[in-house]
Protein backbone atom coordinates (compact mmCIF):
# COMPACT_ATOMS: atom_id res chain seq x y z
CA UNK A 1 0.00 0.00 0.00
CA UNK A 2 1.82 3.29 -1.23
CA UNK A 3 2.66 6.03 1.58
CA UNK A 4 -0.52 8.74 1.54
CA UNK A 5 1.39 11.14 3.96
CA UNK A 6 4.63 11.45 5.68
CA UNK A 7 5.85 13.32 8.95
CA UNK A 8 9.02 13.23 10.77
CA UNK A 9 10.00 10.15 9.32
CA UNK A 10 7.37 8.20 10.01
CA UNK A 11 5.02 6.81 6.74
CA UNK A 12 1.31 6.65 7.17
CA UNK A 13 -0.78 3.95 5.13
CA UNK A 14 -4.50 3.66 4.92
CA UNK A 15 -3.89 0.04 5.32
CA UNK A 16 -1.10 -2.49 6.15
CA UNK A 17 -2.14 -6.31 6.10
CA UNK A 18 0.96 -9.15 6.36
CA UNK A 19 1.56 -11.83 4.24
CA UNK A 20 1.54 -14.20 7.44
CA UNK A 21 -2.04 -12.73 7.82
CA UNK A 22 -3.54 -14.75 5.06
CA UNK A 23 -3.17 -18.32 6.30
CA UNK A 24 -5.56 -17.08 9.33
CA UNK A 25 -9.14 -18.43 9.81
CA UNK A 26 -11.39 -15.56 9.20
CA UNK A 27 -8.64 -13.12 7.91
CA UNK A 28 -10.51 -12.19 4.61
CA UNK A 29 -14.15 -12.17 5.45
CA UNK A 30 -15.06 -8.98 6.78
CA UNK A 31 -18.83 -9.38 4.97
CA UNK A 32 -19.10 -12.17 7.06
CA UNK A 33 -18.43 -10.74 9.74
CA UNK A 34 -21.00 -7.70 8.71
CA UNK A 35 -23.44 -10.21 8.13
CA UNK A 36 -22.82 -11.86 11.97
CA UNK A 37 -23.53 -8.41 13.27
CA UNK A 38 -26.52 -7.91 11.96
CA UNK A 39 -27.67 -11.21 12.83
CA UNK A 40 -26.73 -10.39 16.38
CA UNK A 41 -28.90 -6.92 16.14
CA UNK A 42 -31.32 -8.76 14.37
CA UNK A 43 -31.29 -11.46 17.28
CA UNK A 44 -31.19 -9.25 20.20
CA UNK A 45 -33.79 -6.09 19.30
CA UNK A 46 -36.06 -8.52 17.27
CA UNK A 47 -36.18 -12.21 16.98
CA UNK A 48 -35.31 -13.05 20.83
CA UNK A 49 -37.59 -10.64 22.36
CA UNK A 50 -40.37 -11.85 20.12
CA UNK A 51 -39.18 -15.25 20.96
CA UNK A 52 -39.49 -14.81 24.77
CA UNK A 53 -42.65 -12.77 24.93
CA UNK A 54 -44.52 -15.34 26.14
CA UNK A 55 -42.54 -17.44 27.86
CA UNK A 56 -40.51 -17.58 31.23
CA UNK A 57 -37.18 -16.01 31.76
CA UNK A 58 -34.88 -19.08 31.54
CA UNK A 59 -32.45 -19.69 34.69
CA UNK A 60 -29.53 -20.72 32.88
CA UNK A 61 -27.35 -20.68 36.14
CA UNK A 62 -25.08 -23.66 35.63
CA UNK A 63 -24.49 -22.41 31.64
CA UNK A 64 -23.79 -18.77 33.08
CA UNK A 65 -21.34 -20.02 35.60
CA UNK A 66 -19.85 -22.33 33.23
CA UNK A 67 -19.69 -19.57 30.72
CA UNK A 68 -18.60 -16.90 32.72
CA UNK A 69 -15.90 -19.12 34.22
CA UNK A 70 -14.20 -20.27 30.54
CA UNK A 71 -14.20 -16.24 29.87
CA UNK A 72 -11.83 -15.78 32.60
CA UNK A 73 -9.68 -18.49 31.88
CA UNK A 74 -9.77 -17.40 27.86
CA UNK A 75 -9.15 -13.21 29.20
CA UNK A 76 -6.49 -14.09 31.07
CA UNK A 77 -4.92 -16.74 28.51
CA UNK A 78 -5.43 -13.41 25.98
CA UNK A 79 -3.45 -11.12 28.90
CA UNK A 80 -0.44 -13.76 28.28
CA UNK A 81 -0.23 -14.08 24.71
CA UNK A 82 0.03 -9.97 24.87
CA UNK A 83 2.50 -10.16 27.56
CA UNK A 84 4.36 -12.58 25.44
CA UNK A 85 4.88 -9.32 22.93
CA UNK A 86 4.71 -6.64 25.06
CA UNK A 87 7.64 -8.00 27.77
CA UNK A 88 10.48 -9.14 25.29
CA UNK A 89 9.50 -6.19 22.30
CA UNK A 90 8.59 -3.46 24.81
CA UNK A 91 5.84 -1.74 25.82
CA UNK A 92 6.77 1.68 24.14
CA UNK A 93 9.59 0.11 21.59
CA UNK A 94 11.22 3.27 19.24
CA UNK A 95 11.95 0.59 16.75
CA UNK A 96 9.59 -0.72 14.01
CA UNK A 97 8.70 -4.11 15.86
CA UNK A 98 5.83 -5.30 13.43
CA UNK A 99 8.44 -4.89 10.55
CA UNK A 100 10.59 -7.86 11.31
CA UNK A 101 9.18 -11.16 10.75
CA UNK A 102 9.55 -13.21 13.34
CA UNK A 103 8.23 -10.64 16.22
CA UNK A 104 5.61 -9.64 13.99
CA UNK A 105 4.11 -13.37 13.60
CA UNK A 106 3.60 -13.45 17.76
CA UNK A 107 1.59 -9.86 17.61
CA UNK A 108 -0.16 -11.08 14.84
CA UNK A 109 -1.42 -14.67 16.78
CA UNK A 110 -2.01 -12.52 19.77
CA UNK A 111 -4.32 -10.16 18.35
CA UNK A 112 -6.10 -12.60 16.28
CA UNK A 113 -6.66 -15.25 19.45
CA UNK A 114 -8.24 -11.95 21.13
CA UNK A 115 -10.28 -11.29 17.80
CA UNK A 116 -12.25 -14.21 18.22
CA UNK A 117 -12.57 -14.17 21.97
CA UNK A 118 -14.56 -11.22 20.82
CA UNK A 119 -16.91 -13.00 19.02
CA UNK A 120 -17.83 -15.71 21.52
CA UNK A 121 -18.63 -12.56 23.54
CA UNK A 122 -21.80 -11.85 21.83
CA UNK A 123 -23.04 -14.77 23.86
CA UNK A 124 -23.52 -12.24 27.20
CA UNK A 125 -25.90 -10.65 25.22
CA UNK A 126 -27.66 -14.03 23.89
CA UNK A 127 -28.23 -14.82 27.78
CA UNK A 128 -29.58 -11.59 28.72
CA UNK A 129 -32.52 -11.90 26.29
CA UNK A 130 -33.49 -15.49 27.20
CA UNK A 131 -33.10 -14.36 31.24
CA UNK A 132 -35.58 -11.26 30.13
CA UNK A 133 -32.74 -9.00 31.44
CA UNK A 134 -33.75 -6.46 28.46
CA UNK A 135 -32.30 -3.75 31.04
CA UNK A 136 -29.06 -5.18 30.43
CA UNK A 137 -29.52 -4.73 26.64
CA UNK A 138 -28.40 -1.54 26.54
CA UNK A 139 -27.11 0.45 23.80
CA UNK A 140 -23.87 1.25 24.98
CA UNK A 141 -23.62 -3.38 25.71
CA UNK A 142 -25.11 -3.53 21.94
CA UNK A 143 -22.90 -1.11 20.40
CA UNK A 144 -20.04 -2.15 22.23
CA UNK A 145 -20.12 -5.64 21.53
CA UNK A 146 -21.23 -5.35 17.59
CA UNK A 147 -18.27 -2.79 16.51
CA UNK A 148 -15.36 -4.21 18.83
CA UNK A 149 -15.70 -7.32 16.50
CA UNK A 150 -15.18 -4.92 13.26
CA UNK A 151 -12.54 -3.21 15.02
CA UNK A 152 -10.58 -6.00 16.74
CA UNK A 153 -10.34 -7.38 12.85
CA UNK A 154 -9.42 -4.30 11.64
CA UNK A 155 -6.75 -4.21 14.09
CA UNK A 156 -5.76 -7.71 13.70
CA UNK A 157 -5.88 -7.89 9.62
CA UNK A 158 -4.63 -4.14 8.60
CA UNK A 159 -3.22 -2.79 11.55
CA UNK A 160 -0.88 -5.09 13.37
CA UNK A 161 1.18 -2.53 15.68
CA UNK A 162 2.35 -2.58 19.52
CA UNK A 163 -0.77 -0.56 20.08
CA UNK A 164 -3.00 -3.42 19.19
CA UNK A 165 -1.28 -5.83 21.10
CA UNK A 166 -1.78 -3.71 24.43
CA UNK A 167 -5.17 -2.83 23.55
CA UNK A 168 -6.02 -6.68 23.86
CA UNK A 169 -3.42 -6.82 26.84
CA UNK A 170 -5.86 -4.26 28.83
CA UNK A 171 -8.87 -5.25 27.95
CA UNK A 172 -8.49 -8.76 28.78
CA UNK A 173 -7.25 -7.68 31.66
CA UNK A 174 -10.12 -5.76 32.44
CA UNK A 175 -12.45 -8.80 31.46
CA UNK A 176 -10.68 -11.30 33.81
CA UNK A 177 -12.12 -9.39 36.49
CA UNK A 178 -15.36 -8.22 35.31
CA UNK A 179 -16.01 -11.91 33.89
CA UNK A 180 -14.99 -13.02 37.82
CA UNK A 181 -17.22 -10.50 39.00
CA UNK A 182 -20.26 -12.03 37.27
CA UNK A 183 -19.18 -15.65 37.96
CA UNK A 184 -19.52 -14.71 41.62
CA UNK A 185 -22.72 -13.03 41.50
CA UNK A 186 -23.93 -16.05 39.24
CA UNK A 187 -23.74 -18.21 42.74
CA UNK A 188 -26.12 -16.82 44.47
CA UNK A 189 -27.67 -14.24 47.19
CA UNK A 190 -24.88 -15.99 49.83
CA UNK A 191 -21.98 -14.50 47.62
CA UNK A 192 -23.24 -11.43 46.13
CA UNK A 193 -23.47 -9.46 49.04
CA UNK A 194 -19.42 -9.52 49.05
CA UNK A 195 -19.51 -8.00 45.91
CA UNK A 196 -19.38 -4.16 46.26
CA UNK A 197 -17.06 -3.22 44.34
CA UNK A 198 -18.91 -3.23 40.75
CA UNK A 199 -18.12 0.63 39.93
CA UNK A 200 -14.87 -0.24 40.36
CA UNK A 201 -14.71 -2.26 37.41
CA UNK A 202 -15.99 0.38 35.19
CA UNK A 203 -13.09 2.63 36.45
CA UNK A 204 -10.93 0.21 35.52
CA UNK A 205 -13.02 0.20 31.69
CA UNK A 206 -12.79 4.05 31.75
CA UNK A 207 -8.79 3.91 32.36
CA UNK A 208 -8.13 1.39 29.96
CA UNK A 209 -9.79 3.93 27.13
CA UNK A 210 -7.47 6.33 28.70
CA UNK A 211 -3.99 4.23 28.43
CA UNK A 212 -5.18 3.15 24.81
CA UNK A 213 -5.41 6.75 23.64
CA UNK A 214 -2.35 7.51 25.39
CA UNK A 215 0.02 4.55 24.24
CA UNK A 216 -1.05 5.21 20.58
CA UNK A 217 -0.18 8.90 20.90
CA UNK A 218 3.22 7.70 22.50
CA UNK A 219 3.95 5.32 19.88
CA UNK A 220 3.26 7.98 17.47
CA UNK A 221 5.58 10.00 19.08
CA UNK A 222 8.29 7.52 19.22
CA UNK A 223 8.11 4.97 16.62
CA UNK A 224 10.41 6.98 14.28
CA UNK A 225 10.45 6.16 10.79
CA UNK A 226 7.79 3.46 11.22
CA UNK A 227 4.81 3.04 8.74
CA UNK A 228 1.75 3.63 10.71
CA UNK A 229 -2.03 2.56 9.32
CA UNK A 230 -4.49 5.64 8.87
CA UNK A 231 -7.39 3.17 9.61
CA UNK A 232 -6.56 2.14 12.65
CA UNK A 233 -5.45 5.55 14.14
CA UNK A 234 -8.87 6.36 13.33
CA UNK A 235 -10.24 3.37 14.88
CA UNK A 236 -8.17 3.55 17.99
CA UNK A 237 -8.41 7.64 18.54
CA UNK A 238 -12.63 6.89 17.52
CA UNK A 239 -13.06 4.30 19.57
CA UNK A 240 -11.47 4.97 22.94
CA UNK A 241 -13.06 8.58 22.89
CA UNK A 242 -16.63 7.78 21.93
CA UNK A 243 -15.84 4.35 24.77
CA UNK A 244 -15.18 6.85 27.39
CA UNK A 245 -17.68 9.44 27.07
CA UNK A 246 -20.43 6.09 26.94
CA UNK A 247 -19.07 4.23 30.21
CA UNK A 248 -18.70 8.08 31.68
CA UNK A 249 -22.19 8.35 30.82
CA UNK A 250 -22.87 4.70 32.19
CA UNK A 251 -20.67 5.40 35.37
CA UNK A 252 -22.88 9.23 35.87
CA UNK A 253 -26.25 7.47 35.68
CA UNK A 254 -25.37 4.47 37.50
CA UNK A 255 -23.18 5.41 40.71
CA UNK A 256 -23.21 9.15 40.82
CA UNK A 257 -26.69 10.08 39.93
CA UNK A 258 -27.88 7.26 42.24
CA UNK A 259 -25.88 8.10 45.33
CA UNK A 260 -27.34 11.66 44.75
CA UNK A 261 -31.12 9.55 44.82
CA UNK A 262 -30.22 7.81 47.48
CA UNK A 263 -28.84 10.56 49.81
CA UNK A 264 -32.07 13.06 48.80
CA UNK A 265 -34.36 10.17 50.00
CA UNK A 266 -32.53 9.75 53.23
CA UNK A 267 -32.76 13.65 53.86
CA UNK A 268 -36.24 13.76 53.38
CA UNK A 269 -36.68 10.40 55.37
CA UNK A 270 -35.07 12.16 57.42
CA UNK A 271 -37.13 15.36 57.63
CA UNK A 272 -39.85 13.75 57.85
CA UNK A 273 -38.84 11.91 60.59
CA UNK A 274 -37.92 15.33 62.20
CA UNK A 275 -41.54 16.44 61.54
CA UNK A 276 -42.83 13.56 62.97
CA UNK A 277 -40.93 13.75 66.03
CA UNK A 278 -41.67 17.71 66.38
CA UNK A 279 -45.47 17.02 66.03
CA UNK A 280 -45.09 13.88 68.48
CA UNK A 281 -43.98 16.23 70.93
CA UNK A 282 -46.23 19.32 70.30
CA UNK A 283 -48.97 17.31 70.90
CA UNK A 284 -47.25 15.79 74.30
CA UNK A 285 -47.01 19.24 75.43
CA UNK A 286 -50.69 19.55 74.74
CA UNK A 287 -51.90 16.92 76.47
CA UNK A 288 -49.81 17.98 79.74
CA UNK A 289 -50.98 21.73 79.44
CA UNK A 290 -54.87 19.81 79.18
CA UNK A 291 -53.89 17.83 81.71
CA UNK A 292 -52.52 20.84 84.29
Amino acid sequence: MASVDEAGGSKFVFLRPFPEQDEYFLSDSLPFLVCLVIAYLAYVLKIGPDYMKNREPYKLKNTILVYNAIQVILSAYFVYLSLLSLIPFGFFPDTCVEDDPEKRKVMIYAVYIYFLGKITELLDTVFFVLRKKYNQVSFLHVYHHSSVIVGTWLMFRYSISQTAVYAAFINSLVHVVMYFYYFMAALGPQYQKYLTWKKHITTFQLVQFVSMFCHQVIMLLRSKNCTHSVAGLIYVFYSTVLFFKLFSNFYNQSYNKAQKKGESQRKSQNEINNDKTQNDTTVSDDNKIKAN
